[in-house]
């Protein structure tokens, strides 16, 4: 283990970021043109190109290769709207960032992703739109991966009739084939089927423009096209750089796939007038009904047949697949996201009043912490968006700005719902204000807000439903919607939570665990006071504080629900300069403590394997590592200690270091991280046993009775009692008068 520590300290970086995020960002008022911007990886991004040119007309279009992470961070703080071709790492690693959730993401998903674990490593929450190539993909993909299916568009490529000429054609005897040569494109039932049209006339040709993506693929081709006889009939032409050309003088295009997308070379030989001869590939027939084959015979007869009209080929793809046609889809569904959802409206009419309507639900306070934003909390609170008059207790955490103000909010104490305002005579930090909150909080529940952020009330009546929920199966309320609201007014939706409604608690506790992320599903939210209490961390969380109640909280009631309620909105305020600003390594390593957290309460209730919990930490400090340039160097010490390959002393060394201020025992930052230590080591333990056992030999014990219940209970709990394992007890009831079911074991 390193003595030291070397942080690269990016904040400065980040900041300076930030601050020309809001430049632009305020320079939208003027500027006619949302900026668009798309990433994709070197040499995959032929389809966009016609995209790409159609829009740059209505929006203001970057497009980037990327090469490096980087790229996508500051193609991120530039544009409006993040357009990622490929479901790949480049959305992987988009969608985890922070300003996923300030901009409007859309994925465009092929065939390729389909069956890769890219999907599983997206937040699909932080992506506003999902457009599939084709329906067979999404319905693939959706059995997968929990997607919203408000989320979801299909939308078929789309062919430029202006670059793709037609010609009118006749039958010929040169077919074309356009596409790499791998697995996934029927390699060998493409040589076959050549072989059995050759076999009718030798004068057919196939014409090969692409490449091999496996080189076992060349050299079956290499050697079958000898053993067929085919060295004067199969022409290999590689990559075109002019595809339109190539087709000119071709009369068939061939599609040997097992499985495609929307097949882009056929579609385009198609509208050049080139008769199609297309493989029953999963999905082709809701694609190209009439033109799909499913054996080489039934092929041989495409060819053979007399039928070949080449208007009715380039009249299939301008009904169906023009770019146009593709276009047009596009650009709806983008002006459609522009608008969000009319939740928008409805917190902009809110923010217009004077005052909203009174909110006052029984046997329940709002905690508000407060820090240096007196003025704003005065604001909010004289004009009744916390929640309207409903009862308040606000812990102030040693303010030094503005303080006054505080005498504003006391002198009408009564009328505005105050019943309490608790001061530090320090800085504690946020989790210490909440613990002071809570222990002074009479009413069964309590709803967390702070002092910056905004709780709008939109239907109290059916709140009060939600509300009621928390004495019955749930174990929070949260509110649907979070509203950023920005420093020049611009209102977006940060989060929409209703993919948690309804959940239980254990399958939210392993989905925050696995990605890390929360969402801000504290804030806001209704639960217990005293589930509240027992579930906040100590101070030492100056970062991840909700995530550690969250996930205790989740823990002790893993089958109730999460409830998500649509008559309450949550609004927080975001000022585009501070993002990131704050990054440190002390606040990387406290977020990684408290995932470590989630991954014991899920190993203890069986939710995760230690081998999973282990690989979700090690994903979330490569890509902190990815992004901060630290995380990776901590987990490791972090697994070490858990699987007691080095001291408790050398660990708290290592953490005090890092600037996690503790004296001896890693207790002192919680308890989890040495319970799961022990639960661990238990597992090893118990696993030695298994395998020693497994080596000994199997001990068959039979036990006949006849009307002797009793005796036989103790016969069977006297052998299960035993420490030899690997054994089995046979029963032979001689027809008793009892129902052996009857039998408790103990």
């Amino acid at each position: 283990m390193a003595n030291s520590i070397v942080f690269s300290d990016i904040s400065k970086e980040l900041n300076n970021g930030s601050k020309k995020f809001k430049q632009e960002n305020n320079h939208n008022s003027i500027r006619n043109k949302l900026k668009l911007v798309f990433f994709v990886k070197q040499g995959v991004d032929s389809f966009l190109c016609g995209i790409i040119d159609a829009l740059s007309k209505e929006y203001e279009v970057k497009k980037i290769i990327v090469t490096e992470y980087r790229q996508i961070d500051e193609g991120m703080l530039w544009a409006d709207i993040c357009w990622f071709e490929w479901c790949d790492e480049l959305i992987s690693y988009g969608s985890k960032l922070e300003l996923a959730k300030l901009k409007i993401i859309i994925c465009r998903l092929h065939s390729y992703e389909a069956f890769t674990d890219y999907i599983h490593n997206v937040s699909w929450n932080n992506v506003d739109k999902v457009i599939f190539v084709a329906e067979h993909i999404k319905d693939n993909v959706l059995k997968k991966v929990d997607i919203d299916k408000d989320k979801v568009k299909v939308i078929y490529n789309g062919i430029n009739l202006d670059k793709f000429k037609f010609k009118e054609r006749k039958k010929g005897f040169n077919i074309a084939y356009v596409g790499y040569i791998n697995f996934k494109k029927g390699p060998m039932l493409l040589l076959h089927t050549f072989k059995a049209i050759f076999d009718i006339d030798s004068r057919y040709k196939l014409y090969i423009a692409g490449e091999y993506q496996e080189e076992r693929y060349a050299l079956y081709f290499q050697q079958m096209i000898k053993e067929m006889g085919l060295q004067n009939n199969v022409i290999y032409d590689g990559w075109q750089d002019d595809i339109n050309k190539w087709l000119d003088d071709k009369n068939y295009i061939l599609c040997t796939s097992v499985l495609e997308g929307n097949p882009i070379g056929v579609m385009e030989a198609m509208a050049r007038g080139i008769k199609p001869l297309i493989h029953n590939f999963v999905g082709a027939k809701l694609q190209f009904d009439k033109y799909v084959w499913n054996s080489i015979d039934e092929c041989l007869e495409m060819v053979n047949s007399n039928e070949y009209n080449s208007k009715e080929y380039k009249d299939y793809i301008v009904n169906n697949y023009s770019l146009e046609k593709q276009i047009t889809s596009i650009k709806n569904v983008i002006k459609n996201l522009k608008k969000k959802d009319n939740i928008i409206d409805v917190v902009k009419e809110f923010l217009n009043k004077k005052r909203q309507s009174e909110v006052n639900l029984d046997d329940f306070t709002l905690l508000i912490t407060l820090f240096n934003r007196v003025t704003i909390l005065n604001d909010d609170i004289l004009s009744e968006f916390k929640f309207g008059i409903q009862d308040k207790v606000i812990v102030d955490d040693h303010s030094t700005e503005d303080i006054e103000e505080l005498t504003v909010i006391m002198k009408n104490r009564e009328s505005l719902g105050v019943k309490n305002i608790l001061t530090h005579e320090n800085n504690k930090g946020l989790a210490a204000s909440r613990d002071t909150g809570f222990k002074n909080i009479k009413t069964r529940n309590t709803i967390v807000l702070d002092d910056d952020d905004m709780l709008l009330c939109i239907d109290e009546n059916s709140m009060e439903k939600d509300y009621n929920r928390l004495k019955q199966d749930s174990v929070i309320v949260i509110p649907r919607y979070i509203i950023n609201l920005y420093d020049n007014g611009k209102l977006e939706i940060g989060y929409d939570r209703k993919s948690y409604n309804e959940l239980e608690a254990k399958d939210v506790l392993k989905d925050i665990t696995i990605t890390s992320e929360v969402r801000a599903l504290l804030a806001g939210s209704i639960s217990s006071t005293k589930k509240l209490l027992k579930c906040n961390p100590n101070s030492i969380f100056i970062v991840s504080e909700d995530f550690m109640t969250l996930i205790r909280m989740f823990a002790s009631n893993l089958d109730k629900k999460v409830v998500v309620s649509n008559n309450y909105v949550h609004v927080r305020r975001i000022s585009c300069n501070t993002l990131s600003r704050t990054i440190n390594q002390k606040k990387l390593v406290l977020g990684l403590i408290s995932q470590t957290v989630g991954c014991y309460y899920c190993i203890k209730n069986n939710i995760l394997s230690v081998e999973d919990v282990f690989n979700y930490m090690r994903k979330r400090g490569n890509l902190l590592q990815e992004i901060y340039k630290y995380g990776e160097q901590f987990v490791c010490e972090m697994i070490f200690y858990l699987n007691d390959e080095i001291e408790e002393e050398t660990f708290v060394k290592y953490l005090n270091i890092l600037d996690i201020k503790i004296e001896r025992s890693v207790y002192e930052i919680c308890v989890e991280i040495n319970l799961m230590k022990k639960l661990i080591g238990s597992k090893k333990n118990d696993l030695v046993v298994l395998t020693q056992h497994q080596n000994l030999p199997k001990v068959s014990i039979i036990i006949t009775t006849f009307n002797r219940k009793n005796f036989l209970q103790q016969a069977i709990n006297s052998v299960i009692k035993q420490d030899y394992a690997n054994m089995e007890i046979i029963i032979f009831d001689d027809c008793s008068n009892y129902d052996i079911d009857e039998v408790k074991i103990l």
